[in-house]
């Protein structure tokens, strides 16, 4: 009794690892993968200047004991975003890894976008046998992948001479191109403000321009005033920047230079024009009365003299006392 026991007991046991056998072998005979990419978020920056390109390093695991054939395909998910494998097929030793780098790129001044990229890593082959279709294990991994917002704009004010004079004011236009892919707002600085304000002249923005993708505009953005005592006729330049923000960016352009010239009015000087200002059209007259007298006077007394001289001054000589008039 004892000994069939004992013969139940073993049969039980060998029963037991038989099927762990089994299935342990069934686990190392069954073709299995993994793959990871990092990084698993890829930034591609497509401003002026810059690749516009990003890359994601993917690891591909082979579970079993035996070579594999690895096929990797990726998801077309964007219409911007070009994607290029490394490679396409792995052949990975049993309980091995392979490495491909996957490279993500968008043409510079692309909109801003973010996109799910699939890459896809299916056993084509289990050593030498090649594997059904509809028997192919396959895993994946996901990528994101962002084209960046960047700010950037191309932007020129008059450069031509303006002509003003005390009291007037005068417009300073400006030409804006937005080749960002952001919607940006812009505004416009007088960089050298305080300058100006000290010899008279005063320039306020007069429109904020707001720009979609690929806008352009020429507008009147600023105007400046002349104050009524700007002293000294001058030329000036002023220097006017651009200052575009959008998606919680900045970028600000360089001073362009507008030229004004201002015209004081002249006011005299020695002539009669400054000394008659204040003098009223009747007084004026009896004023040329006055002189048309005086200078009629002179002629007569001038001719008394040459009379008494004998009616000749050609060969008479001329002294001081002929010019002592007593008036």
């Amino acid at each position: 009794m004892r000994s069939l026991r004992r013969v139940v007991f073993l049969g039980f046991s060998g029963l037991l690892l038989i099927l762990w056998a089994s299935s342990n072998a069934s686990a190392q005979i069954a073709p299995e993968v993994s793959i990871t990419c990092q990084p698993s978020i890829v930034e591609l920056d497509v401003s002026p200047g810059q690749s516009g390109e990003g890359f994601s390093n993917c690891q591909v695991e082979n579970k079993a004991l035996y070579e594999v054939t690895v096929e990797l395909s990726i998801s077309d998910a964007s219409n911007n975003i070009d994607t290029t494998l490394g490679k396409i097929l792995l052949v990975i030793p049993g309980s091995g890894m392979e490495e491909v780098d996957v490279t993500f790129s968008a043409d510079i001044r692309s909109p801003s976008e973010t996109a799910s990229f699939e890459i896809n890593a299916t056993v084509t082959k289990a050593g030498l046998i090649a594997l059904n279709e509809a028997i192919q294990p396959s895993t994946n991994a996901n990528v994101q992948v962002e084209i960046m917002d960047f700010i950037d704009f191309e932007y020129s004010s008059t450069g031509l001479t303006l002509n003003s004079a005390p009291g007037d004011s005068f417009n300073i236009s400006a030409k804006v191109r937005n080749t960002g892919n952001v919607e940006i707002d812009v505004d416009f600085i007088v960089s050298n403000a305080d300058e100006l304000a000290l010899k008279g002249i005063v320039c306020t923005q007069t429109l904020g321009l707001t720009l979609e993708t690929s806008d352009y505009v020429d507008q009147n953005v600023m105007q400046c005033t002349v104050k009524d005592d700007f002293e000294e006729s001058e030329e000036l330049k002023i220097k006017v920047y651009a200052v575009a923000t959008g998606q919680g960016l900045k970028k600000e352009s360089g001073d362009t230079y507008v030229s004004v010239s201002i015209s004081v009015p002249d006011e005299g000087g020695f002539g009669l024009g400054g000394l008659t200002d204040d003098i009223s059209e009747e007084n004026m007259k009896l004023i040329y009365a006055g002189g048309g007298l005086l200078a009629l006077l002179v002629v007569l007394i001038i001719l008394v003299k040459v009379l008494k001289r004998g009616g000749s001054s050609a060969s008479a000589e001329w002294d001081d006392d002929d010019f002592d008039f007593d008036l």
